[in-house]
Parts: structure tokens; C-alpha cells; sequence
């Protein structure tokens, strides 16, 4: 009687961990499910397969493969969701880094955004895991080429700042980083005039880098300049209004 109480109590006890084993259904299915339901003949069904992978984010690393196959989908919509579900995982970056950078060619420029807008949460993201020197090389090599194409193309100078940050940061000895330096803080006027010809610049990525360096100087007057000589560069807008507003100005210079 005691042996057979035993048994029952042991078999009680594994219960929760038998129960814990089995993969958690969300609508009542599996991420295995609605990770096959990305290749569905049917299109409604993989743009919803890859809208609800992404709300689940990292609850759905199991489906980074299929997300990435998943960008290569006739349909729009398709890649669309499946790069910014990607995002919202934030699994495997080096895989997704190479694959996401591909798409910021697409066609579509709302697939193309989806891209950009992912690539840029990886970046805040793979600077706060542990690293190996080689490790961070090959992270800091495949965000150089993502840099590069943004330059020429991001919808939102945020994003590439981000990237920007990201690649410096792993370069970094700390892993972070480097604040402004108090040095920084007197500019000679040679370097300040070589700095407003910067903001002037083709190049999106020299733009933004001497935009962002007026703004932690607190070089509010020549900011204010340069909105005022730059058009309708939508773009640079952006970051100049961004930059005032980090150092107390008005977003709009009257």
C-alpha cells in the first residue's frame, strides 16, 4: 500500500514539469503552427501568421528562421510584418542584421521602413548582451554595412543615429558609448565652421553626425542657422528639432 502511495505521489509531482514541457498555444495553437503558417498558400493567413509572431516578441524566438524566409514574400504586407516582427524578437542578430539590411532595398518603401525601424532595436539591443572580441567584430562588420546603406537612404535620422551608436559602442573598450568631453565643449572657430559645413553636407550620415555634435555642445544659435539655410530637407529637419529640444530651445526657431 505505502509503494503504491509512493508511486502516486512521485507521479503527482511530475505532473507540473510534464505539463511545463508542452509548448504554450497562443489561440490555441503553437508558435511551431503559426511559424508554418508564414509559407500558407493562402496570403491573409501568413500576414496574420507574422502580425501575431510579433506581438508575442521573444516568447516567438522559435520562429526567427521562418520570419526571415518570410521576407522573401511576394506580398508587401508579408515582408512587412515579418520585419518587424523580427524587431520585436530581437533573436539571432547576426542572421536577422544580414537579412533585414538586404530588405532596406525592397521596392516597397513601407517594407523598406519596417526594415530600418527593426535594425535600429537591434542596435540598442546587441550592445547590452556579453560579447567576445570576435564576436563584436562581426556585429560591429555587419552594422557598418547597414550604416552604409542607411546613409544613402533612412526615412528617420533616429535609426541611423542608433546604428551609429551601436557600432562606436562595440568598438568601445567599456562597450559604451563616449560622452562629450569637456574638451569638446570650446570648438576652434576653424572646426566650428567645419562643422556647419558638415550639417550642409550630401552625405546623410555626415549630416547627422555634425548635427548631433552641435546639440550636445549646446550650439543652439548655429542650429538655429542651419534651419533656416537648409530648405525643405525633411530629413534634417527632424534631427535639427530633435537636437534643439535636447538642449532646452524651441522646436520651431521663430
Amino acid at each position: 500500500m505505502r509503494t503504491y502511495a509512493a508511486i502516486l505521489f512521485a507521479l503527482l509531482l511530475a505532473v507540473p514539469s510534464m505539463q511545463a514541457a508542452e509548448p504554450p498555444l497562443y489561440r490555441g495553437r503553437s508558435i511551431t503552427q503559426w511559424s508554418d503558417d508564414l509559407s500558407h498558400p493562402n496570403s491573409v493567413v501568413r500576414v496574420e501568421a507574422a502580425q501575431l509572431l510579433g506581438r508575442l516578441g521573444e516568447h516567438a524566438d522559435q520562429a526567427v528562421d521562418s520570419l526571415i524566409a518570410a521576407l522573401r514574400d511576394r506580398n508587401p504586407d508579408v515582408r512587412l510584418y515579418a520585419a518587424s516582427a523580427l524587431g520585436r524578437i530581437k533573436h539571432q542578430p547576426e542572421k536577422c542584421l544580414a537579412a533585414l539590411t538586404k530588405l532596406l532595398e525592397d521596392r516597397d518603401e513601407h517594407v523598406r521602413f519596417s526594415a530600418e525601424w527593426s535594425l535600429a532595436r537591434f542596435a540598442d539591443d546587441v550592445v547590452k548582451l556579453p560579447h567576445t572580441a570576435q564576436s563584436a567584430k562581426e556585429l560591429e562588420a555587419l552594422l557598418a554595412a547597414t550604416e552604409k546603406v542607411l546613409a544613402k537612404s533612412a526615412r528617420n535620422l533616429k535609426h541611423l543615429q542608433q546604428i551609429a551608436d551601436a557600432r562606436k559602442a562595440l568598438l568601445s573598450p567599456g562597450g559604451r558609448v563616449a560622452e562629450t568631453t569637456s574638451s569638446e565643449q570650446h570648438l576652434t572657430e576653424s572646426e566650428l565652421l567645419a562643422l556647419l559645413a558638415d550639417v550642409q553636407a550630401d552625405d546623410r550620415l555626415t549630416q547627422l553626425k555634425a548635427t548631433d555634435r552641435l546639440g550636445r555642445l549646446g550650439r543652439a544659435t548655429e542650429l538655429v542657422d542651419a534651419w533656416r539655410t537648409m530648405g525643405d530637407d525633411a530629413f534634417l529637419s527632424w534631427h535639427l528639432t530633435q537636437a534643439l529640444i535636447k538642449i532646452g530651445e524651441p522646436a520651431v526657431p521663430v
